[in-house]
């Protein structure tokens, strides 16, 4: 299995595939600011509002292939990062295991990855539009002024940008969370050690995670909200999953204690 440091490691190196995955979100957020500016005129604010609601939909459909092709090089980055990890550690396991994580039947994962990546891109567009509709309701019920709502839907491009980068970093450590969970469990893993990244921004729940066992089919309640998901799943989770194989489990069972469920 990948040790916590071959782990960690892992986890820098999907940090690169993150890296330029941001850059192609913001692109996305940066034409949305700039269709915001270019359809927000002065004068009646409402009907700008529509004719911007209507043209963020439409840029939402005009960038399905790009978005696909984009979230197909960021889960293939990281795939290739996740192999050469396992290849590398599985130098010293016994020649069927190496067999077996060669084997790994990983596309299904891979294009599962790659739609879910590809409809958080698309969204962006969609959710600039919601917010624009939101802003257009509280100008109505709320008596706000037209040059309020002209300045706050001017910041669609900086608030698109925002969601972004949070979509970058969650999808791409989810994808490579998913990929050591779908290579562990091929092999026989059924848990692994919860791992942070040891630093001041460590959420409290995460922090009492860390060092815990956990069963790949029962993620731990992990989200402020109760939300279960395992180790670099959750929205800006910079943990990380250090699988244990079956000749492990005991050794490590007696230094861990099982997290709650």
């Amino acid at each position: 299995m990948p040790s916590a440091a071959e782990a960690k490691r892992q986890w820098k190196r999907s940090q690169r595939a993150e890296a330029q995955f941001a850059r192609e979100l913001r692109l996305v957020a940066k034409n949305c600011g700039a269709i915001a500016k270019h359809v927000f005129k002065d004068g009646e604010p409402l009907n700008s509002s529509a004719r911007l609601r209507r043209a963020l939909e439409v840029y939402s459909q005009q960038l399905q292939k790009w978005a696909k092709s984009s979230a197909q090089r960021m889960v293939s980055d990281v795939a290739r990062r996740d192999e050469a990890l396992w290849n590398e550690q599985s130098k010293s396991m016994a020649r069927n295991l190496r067999a077996e994580i060669k084997n790994t039947p990983v596309g299904i994962k891979l294009r599962e990855r790659t739609q879910e990546a590809a409809f958080y891109i698309t969204s962006l567009p969609l959710e600039a539009a919601q917010r624009v509709e939101k802003l257009s309701v509280q100008y109505l019920t709320q008596g706000k002024r037209a040059n309020e709502l002209a300045a706050a839907i001017m910041k669609t491009g900086q608030v698109t940008k925002s969601r972004a980068n949070l979509i970058a970093r969650t999808e791409t450590s989810r994808t490579a969370s998913l990929l050591q969970q779908t290579r562990a469990e091929a092999i026989g893993s059924d848990g692994y050690i919860w791992r942070t990244s040891e630093d001041v921004d460590v959420r409290d729940r995460h922090r009492k995670l860390n060092g815990k066992f956990i069963k790949w089919i029962s993620p731990p309640v992990a989200g402020e909200k109760g939300e279960r998901y395992h180790a670099g799943c959750g929205p800006n989770c910079r943990c990380w999953p250090e699988p244990l194989l079956p000749g492990e489990k005991k050794t490590h069972r007696s230094q861990y204690k099982a997290a709650p469920v």
